[in-house]
């Protein structure tokens, strides 16, 4: 079996600035993976959904210059997935994703309707 490697900047994320985020691992063949969101305004509730299931709800941030960002840091099963991100006042973003060994780092860019 291979082993999951986490960076610190995943960690930092799911730590402090979502805690509760990561879901927990039930079994050695989950993987993390990272979602993150911008959008074009501070403040925005955003929804993440995983193969139709609420895996992240939250506000972006409004930090300065790192941007109007969000992460959710997320664990699942290797293979094909669906992403989504929403926001009230955005166009839906979807994904086809696969998990795989390596860096599970997925950008989603929301663009106002």
């Amino acid at each position: 079996m291979g082993k999951i490697q986490i960076s610190m900047c995943a960690i930092f994320a799911c730590a402090v600035i979502l805690p509760g985020c990561l879901t927990s691992p039930r079994s050695a063949n989950l993987m993390q993976a990272q979602c993150v969101i911008e959008a074009q305004e501070p403040n925005e509730i955003v929804e993440v959904m995983l193969d139709g299931k609420l895996i992240y709800s939250g506000k972006t941030s409004n930090s300065g210059t790192a941007g109007n960002l969000q992460r959710c840091v997320f664990t699942a099963r290797p293979g094909n997935h669906q992403l989504v991100v929403s926001a009230s006042g955005y166009e839906l973003w979807e994904k086809k994703i696969s998990l795989v060994g390596g860096s599970n780092e997925f950008w989603a860019k929301l663009k106002k309707k």
